[in-house]
């Protein structure tokens, strides 16, 4: 099996349908079949044979209720933003103009015991937040010995170990952020730029070359429309209304990433967001990766958002997976949010889709598009996640109070 193969795609047919049995004790073959057909489970041919993500069963609970209220009755426990949080944030955020939380946030990494060899030569690092418009007070609390900290203003922003193995131990690090986020309402006036100019469009007959799709995709979806704001608004419907959410395995398995999601109409937060914003770059609006982690009082995970510039409004903010979600259960007010606006729980580290770190690199990463939970090599190849254990967690997150 080649060495980036993801593990995670490994459930045999009998395996995948034991951990949907596992919680929904009369699950036939042929429910599994239609599931499948409708692509809502990922699977790859291994050594000959169907093998299936081994997240797909987390997918169907985030994505479909009867799967979460089921799964519910024999244990199974979802774990994800606070939905009730995130709507008082917006309100507020619409009510006063913006919000501002403090996050404090402990990170660490540590080589697998079996892989240590005394003298070998590790590199490790783990992100921090960069410096933006709407991060500041930016603050490493701690960090272990000889960590070189990363530009303010890396693409990708990093703390960095380079040591000869004398024990195995964790770096960890800890850090603080005030996070202030502005509210714009963009999706009013994009509604308004392009009423009585056909909104509802159909995509469906485009050629499937590695580029040309998503530009004829661009140009199909913003007919009629020519403002940069309205033609943001069409890509960001197309994404949280006709794609599915899903967890992935590791992107470095999968390839053209933006016109599989366009076309199969699946995809996670990053995916969505690269499809985001590959549709703006190709109808010329400036537009740029964000990614770090979800930083709520109760729930610490990856994230990926774009933040996209249109004139007046300057630059501003998509959050596609939690704006597709927000559409999935109805709530508009959210759906509407997420376009122009995103909540300030979160802390970025990233702010271009393979970017440079400015420290050492190994020619192959365990994440080689960004980096949110960090990175390890060992006398300078590259290892992957299961090489080394990752942790992270929230220390304190609560809103500033206006003096």
């Amino acid at each position: 099996q080649p060495r980036h193969v993801n593990p995670r795609i490994q459930d045999t047919r009998e395996e995948a349908l034991g951990l949907l049995r596992r919680y929904i004790p009369d699950f036939s073959e042929e429910r599994f079949d239609a599931l499948l057909a409708e692509g809502k489970i990922f699977w790859r041919y291994l050594d000959g044979s169907p093998h299936y993500f081994g997240r797909f069963f987390d997918s169907l609970c985030k994505t479909e209720p009867y799967f979460s209220e089921e799964a519910a009755k024999r244990g199974y426990s979802a774990v994800g933003s606070d939905v009730e949080l995130l709507r008082e944030s917006a309100e507020k955020m619409q009510r006063v103009g913006k919000l501002s939380v403090r996050l404090r946030v402990r990170a660490e990494l540590k080589l697998e015991q079996h892989l240590y060899r005394e003298g070998a030569l590790l590199w490790a690092s783990l992100p921090i937040p960069r410096d933006t418009e709407e991060q500041s007070d930016i603050q490493l609390k701690e960090f272990c010995a000889g960590g070189q900290i990363g530009a303010s203003d890396a693409e990708q922003r990093v703390v960095f170990w380079e040591e000869r193995l004398r024990e195995n131990h964790a770096f960890s690090l800890q850090y603080s952020l005030l996070h202030t986020e502005s509210y714009r309402d963009l999706y009013t006036p994009a509604e308004e730029l392009e009423a009585g100019k056909g909104a509802e469009i159909e995509e469906g007959g485009l050629p499937g070359s590695t580029g040309t799709y998503i530009r004829l995709l661009a140009e199909r979806l913003t007919e009629g429309v020519k403002e940069p704001l309205s033609k943001a608004k069409r890509f960001y419907d197309f994404i949280t209304k006709r794609v599915r959410y899903s967890f992935m395995p590791s992107y470095f398995c999968l390839d053209r990433m933006a016109e599989r999601c366009a076309s199969d109409r699946v995809g996670d937060c990053g995916i969505q967001a690269l499809l985001f914003l590959s549709l703006c770059e190709a109808a010329g609006i400036p537009a740029h990766w964000e990614s770090g982690l979800k930083t709520e009082p109760g729930f610490i995970g990856a994230h990926d958002w774009v933040r996209f510039y249109v004139g007046e409004y300057g630059w501003r903010a998509a959050d596609l997976s939690y704006g597709g979600a927000a559409w999935r259960r109805g709530d508009m007010r959210m759906h509407r949010f997420y376009f122009g606006n995103v909540d300030p729980w979160r802390a970025a580290a990233n702010a271009c889709f393979m970017g440079e770190t400015g420290f050492p690199e190994p020619e192959f990463r365990a994440d080689p598009y960004d980096n949110q939970v960090g990175e390890m090599a060992l006398d300078g190849q590259g290892l992957r996640y299961e090489d080394f254990t990752r942790g992270k967690e929230i220390i304190a997150a609560y809103e500033e109070k206006e003096e």
